[in-house]
């Protein structure tokens, strides 16, 4: 519930004092769940693992905010967009634009801010695996998204060439090492950071229509998620018929990008990065 509150406090805020206690509230909840295997030794590292290399990459966060706050004099949103269209890009924003930006890689996964991830997924309870895949991501990314093509439209020129590079390491690196990996669970990691990729093609493009996509694949991804949990049901097994429906269905889905299958959520990425 703490970190779930955190999420949408972080997807709303239009302060980033708010994003950032909103950060930290869905943080420390996350701490505790992918710790909660308390006699599973894995499950203790990769809580202790996650806990300190967030809490480093949270004092990154806090210290480009105290730079925003030093160039716009002020912390919200609007008077920070209304600051850096008038003044432009002072030497003070572009340094607190920098340490944002690590933070916010940090929590979605970037290629070079990923070495936590592997770990941390593999000694997470699955659940909780899972709730870190898409919720966590999603909302940071929708915290991305107030803060870089909302506030920082204005002199986006000096940022997207930057993400474009992030995006095409994070996506490469993430699907290389997804085919590698023997692991489920390391194999979802990787599968998170390409994905992440993904969407931060749709951030760069710093357009309503690269934001609508953006949205669209978080939307798509965490449709994907909710089916983790499920029981298992015999029925295709033992009906073959029935098995050659769904996999009819399922193809035709894909083929035609009907919501929630994953041929669309790619397209609307790839047309807005083009635009």
């Amino acid at each position: 519930l703490l970190s779930t509150s955190g999420m949408v406090f972080m997807a709303a805020a239009n302060d980033l004092i708010v994003i950032f206690l909103a950060l930290e509230i869905m943080s420390v909840a996350v701490y505790v769940l992918v710790g909660m295997l308390r006699q599973e030794v894995r499950s203790n590292e990769a809580s202790l693992k996650y806990f300190l290399l967030g809490a480093f990459a949270t004092g990154f966060l806090l210290y480009g905010i105290a730079f925003f706050y030093g160039a716009t004099g002020s912390t919200r949103l609007d008077v920070v967009a209304q600051a850096v269209a008038r003044d432009g890009l002072t030497p003070f924003l572009l340094l607190g634009l920098a340490l944002v930006l690590v933070g916010f890689g940090f929590k979605v996964a970037l290629i070079p801010f990923h070495v936590w991830t592997p770990d941390v997924y593999e000694g997470a309870p699955t659940a909780v695996t899972a709730f870190m895949a898409v919720g966590v991501k999603a909302a940071a990314f929708a915290a991305f998204v107030r803060v870089f093509a909302g506030a920082l439209v204005s002199v986006a020129a000096s940022w997207t060439g930057v993400l474009w590079v992030l995006a095409a390491l994070t996506m490469t690196v993430g699907n290389v090492g997804a085919v590698t990996q023997r692991n489920v669970k390391r194999m979802l990691a990787y599968s998170s950071i390409a994905h992440a990729g993904y969407a931060l093609v749709g951030l760069v493009t710093a357009t309503k229509a690269g934001e609508a996509a953006l949205l669209y694949y978080l939307g798509v991804l965490v449709q994907m998620y909710m089916a983790e949990g499920t029981r298992p049901i015999d029925a295709p097994a033992t009906r073959p018929y029935l098995l050659a429906t769904i996999l009819v269905a399922g193809v035709a889905t894909l083929l035609l990008g009907v919501f929630p299958s994953g041929t669309m959520e790619l397209a609307r990425v790839s047309v807005a990065s083009l635009r």
